[in-house]
Formats: structure tokens, C-alpha cells, sequence
């Protein structure tokens, strides 16, 4: 299992490219042409002409703290080029003791190439005292660049796009937001979230991280373990954007291979999908409380037309011990009206499969995902 550290990296990295190119993925495109992100941070000249677009994002959380605590925070965006791929930004705060955040907040500056400009910008961090060991820790990150280009695409290299941070804590303990125990209830109402929206994150269960990003995430977000890389586009699934991408012309194909290493890299990895990987796409089950004990096997083995081997649990009838052991394919994952999850197969060995392909019963049966194994 990837260590906490590498889960939220591999996380803020797919979520700093969220919504950056959009399908059909041409440069050509109206929709990729009027650049759209997450979480993006104006200079302030260009915000006041434009209040939609924020010159300060921030975050309020709760800590429970030990004299011993210490905050870490890190802050992640993208630059947008005037020319070529987009430009990862990563501005570190080393730790700081909480009991000098309560004096005093801390800040940090830090300015970058902008063309024309130069991207200038600040994080504060500061610690105000709640009581019974409950401390509520703010976050802003601030636009302070001198520009106001009269153009959206001229100020794109003066934003910080896409914008998150990740918070870490020693000798402290994070306090979930989204499901607070009950005396920490009033406390996390009271906290003000201004675009970034802070979720527990690393290994479930933990509370020494804390991921606040500009898109709602549940605790412990994680990606898909069938993706097979950044498909950047507004929260759509997988599966289904890649076989769009697979039904792009050869003309639009030659533009995306023109595009930025991104975008190439993008139409690479749908283009030599095998389909046994295109299949993992489809109909995944897994246990959204707890991602990581989800079992493989059965993610693997609800995919339609995936082939299993039966092995009946649960002695419904008597048809389990006749079917025992028998090899089949998986034809749809369904629901039943109880809420559970059904697996209609049909039996390789049966004379009638077809007629159970086309739904007639007595050739077509149901399996719970735990009673089938991936062959």
C-alpha cells in the first residue's frame, strides 16, 4: 500500500489538473480555448473589476492540540505558460510550534516569472485558541501581483490556478469537518471555508493530515485504482472518456499528438488500452467508507464479461450445489430492491447460454460479488 505521503501527492496532482483541458481535448475547441480550473487566485486589480474571480482563498479548521504541536502547510497551484504545458507550483511552510501561531500568524511570500509581470503572492497561517484543547487553525492565500491585462488570457500567467493545500500535523490531531464528534459539533460549524474545503486525508482512520482543496472531496479521498492516468475533464468517469477519445477522428488525433505533453500523453494511454483494462473501467464495486480494504477480486470480477468461477455462500437453493464451481461470464451488475448488489451470470457449460444472454430465465443466474471468484 502507497504510504500517505504518496496517496495525497498522487492526489493533489490529478486534482491541480482538474477541469485544465476539457473533451474533446483539441486546442481548436471553443471550451479549451477559454481556459476553466478550480480554485483560481487573481491579482487584486483584476478581481475588483471581476467578482467572481477571488483574490484570496482560505480555510478554517479545528485542531486538537498537545503543548508539543506543530503545523506543516504546503501549497500547491498551477501557472498557466503563455506558451507550452502548464507549470506546477509548490511553496512550502516549514513547521511551525502552535503555541507561536497563537502569538502571532506566520507568513510566507514567494513570486514567480509571470512574462510581462511578475506572479507575487502570500500564505498566512494562524491559530486562535477554542478552549478545551480545540484550536481553530486559518489558512488564506492571497494574489498580491501588480498587473490588470485587460484580457482573461493575459492574466492566466498572473493567477494561481487550480489552487490546494495540504496540512500536516505533529503532537496535534485533525477534527473532521464533515463528521464531527458531537461535543466538536458548534466548533467546525463556526469554521468559514472561502473556496478551499478541508477533509482528513492519508491513511484512513488518521488525523495528522489534512487536504483543503477547491472541489468538495469525501474523508480520505483516493483515486480509482482502475484509472490509468489524468483524464483533466470537469469530473467526468473514466470509461466514459476514453472511448470518446477512441472515437476521435485521425485529423483530431494529429491535433491532440501536437498538443502539450499532456494532452499527448492523454491520447497515449487510451490508444493502447488492452481491452481486459478497458473492462475495469465498468461497474467497479468497492466500499466507499473505507477504500483501501475493498477487495480487488471483486472489483475485477463484476465487470461485464469478465469470467468467474461460482462459489455459492449462502445456500439459497439448490441450485448453488449444482452450480458450485461451474465457470461463467458475467453478463450485469444490478440492484436489488433491498439495496444490494446482484450479479446476473450465465454458465459457460450451459447448452442455452444464449437464451439467457437475451434474458430468459432458467439460463441466467444471481450471484452476490463475495461468491464469485476472477478466472
Amino acid at each position: 500500500m502507497p504510504s500517505p505521503e504518496r496517496q495525497d501527492e498522487a492526489l493533489a496532482r490529478a486534482l491541480l489538473r482538474e477541469g485544465l483541458w476539457l473533451y474533446p481535448y483539441r486546442a481548436s475547441a471553443l471550451k479549451n480555448r477559454q481556459r476553466h480550473f478550480f480554485g483560481g487566485i487573481y491579482p487584486p486589480a483584476w478581481s475588483a473589476r471581476n467578482t467572481g474571480d477571488p483574490c484570496v482563498l482560505g480555510t478554517e479548521c479545528l485542531l486538537e492540540t498537545t503543548a508539543e504541536t506543530t503545523i506543516q502547510v504546503r501549497v500547491l497551484f498551477l501557472q498557466h505558460a503563455l506558451a507550452g504545458d502548464d507549470c506546477e507550483r509548490s511553496i512550502g511552510m516549514p513547521p511551525v510550534p502552535l503555541e507561536a501561531l497563537r502569538q502571532e500568524p506566520a507568513c510566507i511570500r514567494f513570486e514567480f516569472d509571470a512574462g510581462a509581470a511578475v506572479l507575487l503572492g502570500q500564505i498566512t497561517v494562524g491559530a486562535q485558541d477554542c478552549g478545551d484543547g480545540l484550536a481553530r487553525i486559518r489558512l488564506h492565500i492571497e494574489n498580491l501581483t501588480d498587473a490588470n491585462p485587460p484580457h482573461r488570457e493575459d492574466v492566466l500567467p498572473c493567477t494561481l490556478a487550480s489552487t490546494l493545500a495540504m496540512l500536516h500535523t505533529q503532537g496535534g490531531s485533525w477534527v473532521s469537518l464533515i463528521d464531527p464528534p458531537a461535543d466538536r459539533a458548534a466548533a467546525a460549524q463556526a469554521c468559514v471555508q472561502q473556496g478551499l474545503f478541508p477533509v482528513l486525508s492519508g491513511r484512513t482512520g488518521s488525523r495528522d493530515r489534512l487536504l483543503a482543496a477547491p472541489i468538495i472531496l469525501p474523508e480520505y479521498p483516493r483515486l480509482a485504482p482502475e484509472s490509468r492516468g489524468d483524464l483533466f475533464d470537469n469530473t467526468e468517469i473514466d470509461e466514459l472518456l476514453t472511448l470518446r477519445v477512441l472515437t476521435l477522428s485521425e485529423a483530431e488525433k494529429a491535433e491532440l499528438r501536437r498538443a502539450t505533453p499532456a494532452v499527448r500523453g492523454l491520447l497515449e494511454r487510451a490508444t493502447s488500452l488492452t481491452p481486459a483494462e478497458l473492462a475495469r473501467l465498468h461497474g467497479a464495486l468497492r466500499d466507499l467508507h473505507g477504500l483501501e480494504t475493498a477487495p480487488p477480486a471483486p472489483m475485477v470480477a463484476v465487470a461485464p464479461g469478465a469470467k468467474v468461477r461460482l462459489r455459492p455462500r449462502r445456500s439459497a437453493d439448490a441450485l448453488d450445489a449444482l452450480l458450485a464451481g461451474k465457470l461463467a461470464t458475467v453478463r450485469a451488475v444490478e440492484h436489488d430492491v433491498d439495496g444490494g448488489v446482484q450479479l446476473t451470470v450465465t454458465v459457460d457449460e450451459d447448452p442455452g447460454a444464449d437464451l439467457g444472454v437475451a434474458g430468459y430465465h432458467g439460463h441466467r443466474f444471481f450471484f452476490h460479488p463475495d461468491e464469485v471468484e476472477p478466472w
